[in-house]
């Protein structure tokens, strides 16, 4: 049980510190029922002394906004939709702003268009849930939507006086039965064997695209990292590519703006010999200026002429296609395959593979440790010498 600071204001205390710190969160009352509420916008929580004041200027800020909140049971649920969005964006990066916008425009809105809020129950959102399941979206789309929509009950808890968030009523969305027969027969992740690379490759008869698709596969590296790459980004004399940015969907002047990497961290790809020749082939047909993108010139390709170049040369061969994502989990299971003929240290892989694809280590297992054969052979080896 949380213990009650000796201040008057509901502020509690965690149990458990942050490096040494005590935090705190707070629960004030909207329409008679005590909430639970973070204590920044971002959901970071208060930490020492300090933070513990400014918790105590927070609530009595937030206190006086529910006071002079007037519920309003004709008022649109669209409204509140459209003044947590304005708010919410604010704080966030401009490639997470961008798929929150797309994701309220094509998966809330749509349903909740005609509601009000004295129509808002558990029930309707338990309909929005059916909704949301009949499109047939992966599992971590619908629970990345969900938490929005519950952001945006939170918001018109605090300025409309909503009743409560029925979305966190409801819950995350669960795994289907087909979803547990897909993980369990380990098809959740699709890639291509380097067999099926070199037949897919040999139908791109385009330098470009050839060189395009080609990188992807041997580096492994995401799709707005490649496209956001220049030939200052590449040391030829080092074989290296320094990755440093991802292309982002804002423009600025008329061209799309990079941003840090997903993880916000700068790593070094090294290159391979059949990438490398292939790659200086490229350079020198380009004659490329050092600050332009190495796929695009001036500017970089645009997706949709990616992926309909894709769809176009995946036609012209045997090989089912697969995204560009997959490209990437293409590069992994080629490594995987090579290291277990290698007999590589599965542990030293991990950490390596780890810095190469900017991953954690836990996630590089969590994705991809299925991929390797005979994964319990060295437990059975142990057990059998006992």
């Amino acid at each position: 049980m949380p213990k009650r600071t000796t201040r008057k204001l509901p502020i509690y205390e965690y149990d458990e510190k942050v490096n040494g710190q005590v935090r705190y969160y707070i629960r004030p009352y909207v329409n008679g029922k005590q909430k639970t509420i973070r204590l920044d916008d971002n959901g970071n929580m208060w930490l020492g002394r300090d933070g513990y004041n400014e918790a105590c200027d927070y609530i009595a800020n937030i206190e006086n906004k529910i006071v002079n909140v007037q519920y309003d049971p004709n008022m649109p649920f669209s409204k509140v939709i459209y003044e947590a969005y304005d708010n919410i964006k604010e704080k966030l990066k401009f490639s997470s702003y961008d798929n929150f916008r797309i994701d309220i425009k094509n998966h809330i809105i749509p349903f909740f268009k005609n509601y009000r809020l004295k129509n808002l129950n558990n029930q309707v959102f338990l309909e929005w849930h059916k909704y949301m399941e009949s499109k047939n979206l992966s599992l971590s789309l619908c629970n990345k939507i969900h938490l929005w929509l519950s952001k945006i009950c939170d918001y018109g808890i605090i300025y409309f006086g909503l009743p409560c968030n029925y979305e966190k009523n409801i819950g995350r969305f669960k795994k289907t039965t087909e979803e547990k027969e897909k993980i369990a027969n380990k098809d959740h992740i699709r890639y291509i064997t380097l067999e099926q690379f070199n037949e897919f490759i040999s139908n791109v008869d385009n330098v470009l695209w050839n060189m395009f698709f080609t990188f992807l596969f041997y580096t492994g590296m995401r799709k707005g990292e490649v496209l956001a790459l220049k030939w200052e980004d590449i040391d030829f004399d080092n074989k290296t590519i320094s990755v440093t940015k991802t292309l982002s969907r804002e423009i600025v002047d008329g061209k799309k703006k990079s941003t840090s990497t997903k993880t916000g961290e700068i790593r070094d790809v090294n290159i391979s010999d059949i990438l490398f020749d292939k790659l200086k082939d490229y350079f020198d047909y380009c004659q490329p200026l050092k600050e332009n993108y190495v796929f695009g010139g001036e500017k970089p390709l645009a997706l949709a002429t990616i992926d309909r170049k894709k769809h176009y040369y995946f036609s012209k061969c045997n090989v089912y296609e697969i995204t560009i994502q997959e490209f990437r989990h293409s590069h992994v299971s080629m490594l995987i395959n090579e290291a277990v003929k290698n007999n590589i240290e599965m542990g030293s892989f991990f950490v390596i593979m780890s810095k190469r694809m900017g991953h954690t280590i836990e996630v590089m297992q969590r994705v991809y440790m299925h991929l390797f054969p005979d994964i319990q052979k060295p437990i059975i080896d142990l057990l059998n010498n006992m």
